[in-house]
């Protein structure tokens, strides 16, 4: 069933990190960002893997792709330093962001999602 994007994510940059194939969940999240109208990153596990990862992330305009795997020391961390780096630190929200996150929640798109907390921190709980 194809759902209708109602979010936009334009102007905003994102990091898909586990995409194996056209057809695993990180693919289908990735599609639906740049969908919605962000700008992407990816990472591919090694070598072996790239042929797989690569037309997925061309598909999607992707204009960077690294290799990511969490089992070498330091290669994920590096990656979450350098989304750190770029990213604003310590930003306030709103009780408007709260707002908009529950007004998300009630629509049609989230249906599945169930029994979660979802943090409106400004990021603070992702930053390395």
């Amino acid at each position: 069933m194809d759902l209708p994007i109602t979010t936009s994510l334009r102007g905003r940059r994102g990091l898909v990190v586990g995409i194996a194939n056209e057809s695993s969940i990180a693919a289908g999240c990735a599609r639906a960002f740049t969908a919605a109208g962000a700008k992407l990153a990816a990472t591919y596990l090694n070598e072996k893997l790239l042929p797989y990862v690569k037309p997925v992330t061309d598909a999607l305009d992707g204009k960077l792709l690294l290799p990511c795997d969490v089992h070498v020391p330091g290669h994920f961390d590096e990656l979450l330093a350098a989304e750190a780096a770029a990213a604003p630190e310590h930003q306030l929200v709103s009780i408007d962001d709260a707002d908009a996150l529950a007004a998300f929640l009630v629509g049609d798109v989230p249906r599945r999602i169930t029994g979660n907390i979802i943090p409106v921190d400004g990021g603070q709980h992702a930053i390395a």
